[in-house]
């Protein structure tokens, strides 16, 4: 049941709309509690592990603050946020409202965040051999297939929205199988991507030429959703696995192609870096008079200017766009729903603090998986772990 998640959240548009996140989010928080609840019972948790999900959970909980504190014009929690919002709201003849600049949307925002963190959890306590990971990793890989499947069929048909259902007939093109926004499905196939490279290193049989056939679809789902972010994330999974597997030819490779990547960063310039990906990757984003950043340079810099704006808290989950429409200083974007990028958007909308909780306790989980993966004798638990790490 807690494999099945995976499937059921991309497939039905879960990714987009508030109905069917919802109800996925609700599915994901009853099973990773039940998984919670039976994993504690039955398991320790170490120190270290324990630590790493005491700041995931505090990091959602601290969350839900811009949600109940309330907005004053001597706000000292949005010091150039609170007054100009407040002095709106006088005139509209609202007296009182939260910080939190949507607080509806923010609530269910809020509690979707945490259903997925508690489901994290959950799975993590109870998918403790390499059978049962094995099992979760092979639906998870099952998903990733269809959905590049799903791309395909729709690009060898000629269909111009998804299922026929007149999605994204608003949205810019490639879409990526059931992925309204390709970049989210680019992404998604390469976190899969060392899963597949961890079937495909078992000893010989019919899963290790499923691992192979999934590498090599998901590798493809990566190019056809022209993100360029998704290429570079990829390459980021990859490179931890190929380092501990790879054994020392590996690793002079690697860094050889380390070494040729910075000093050709420093002879060209990430600019001319970036144009000459996007030109592989991505061309139609590089359209006549547009550059590299596809415009979005000022709406980074927006997104500080919100960050600073409101520093400790932020303006609340699901608050950048009303946030941005209140600082932006650019014409370029006149509205926009998010960052396009996700730490900016996770910095503008839940402030530092819960910011660097966030990534330390991500930061914790890969450390020790890693470090766990790396001192294990079995070949396919440590492939395993290095894959999910």
């Amino acid at each position: 049941m807690l494999a099945a998640v995976v499937p059921l959240a991309v497939l039905p548009f879960a990714t987009v709309h508030p109905q069917a996140r919802g109800l996925i989010g609700g599915l994901a928080l009853v099973l990773g509690a039940a998984a919670l609840v039976r994993g504690l019972s039955r398991r320790h948790v170490q120190a270290g592990a324990g630590l790493a999900a005491g700041l995931l959970v505090a990091g959602a909980v601290l969350g839900l603050l811009p949600l109940v504190l309330p907005l004053s014009p001597e706000q000292v929690f949005a010091p150039e946020l609170g007054e100009p919002v407040a002095a709106s709201l006088a005139l509209s003849g609202v007296e009182s409202r939260p910080l939190a600049l949507d607080p509806h949307r923010g609530l269910m925002e809020w509690g979707l965040s945490l259903s997925w963190v508690i489901y994290a959890l959950g799975a993590a306590l109870v998918v403790r051999n390499s059978r049962r990971g094995r099992r979760v990793l092979r639906v998870a890989l099952g998903a990733g297939v269809l959905v590049v499947g799903l791309a395909l069929l729709h690009r060898l048909a000629g269909a111009e929205t998804i299922y026929g259902s007149g999605l994204p007939s608003f949205s810019r093109d490639p879409f990526l199988g059931p992925f309204i926004n390709p970049n989210h499905g680019g992404i998604f196939c390469a976190a899969l991507a060392p899963l597949a490279l961890a079937e495909l290193s078992r000893e010989r049989g019919p899963w290790t030429w499923f691992g192979g056939i999934s590498l090599g679809l998901l590798a493809v789902g990566v190019v056809l959703s022209g993100s360029r972010g998704a290429v570079l994330a990829c390459l980021a999974a990859l490179a931890p696995y190929a380092l501990v597997e790879g054994g020392r030819p590996a690793r002079v490779g690697l860094a050889a192609l380390a070494g040729l990547g910075v000093l050709g960063l420093a002879v060209v310039g990430p600019v001319e870096a970036l144009r000459a990906l996007s030109e592989v990757v991505a061309p139609s984003s590089l359209m006549e008079g547009q550059d590299v950043f596809t415009g979005r340079g000022p709406m980074y810099e927006d997104a500080l200017r919100l960050a600073r704006a409101s520093p400790w808290l932020g303006v609340g989950p699901h608050g950048f766009d009303d946030g941005f429409e209140v600082l932006k200083s650019s014409p370029d974007f006149t509205y926009t729903a998010h960052a396009h990028q996700e730490l900016l958007q996770l910095l503008a909308e839940h402030g530092l603090p819960i910011t660097l909780i966030w990534l330390t306790g991500l930061a914790l989980v890969l450390v020790r998986g890693l470090r766990t993966a790396t001192g294990l004798d079995r070949d396919e638990r440590r492939r395993q772990l290095m894959a999910w790490s």
